[in-house]
């Protein structure tokens, strides 16, 4: 059971990982985005409140 427990822990882990990449690609859009269109900038923040809505479910 132990292990079973570890595998699912470290393959979370490896999920979470991989929604905080997700996440800092989107802040880099967002930075991007804020110079070119204020409209884009506030749709891709509502997309990062829920990656990072998301993200708090795992942790």
């Amino acid at each position: 059971l132990r292990q079973k427990l570890e595998r699912k822990i470290r393959r979370l882990e490896g999920e979470v990982q991989e929604l905080r990449e997700q996440l800092h690609d989107r802040m880099q859009q967002i930075h991007l985005a804020r110079r070119e269109d204020p409209g884009e900038t506030i749709l891709l923040y509502d997309l990062i409140r829920f990656l990072q809505d998301d993200i708090r479910t795992y942790v």
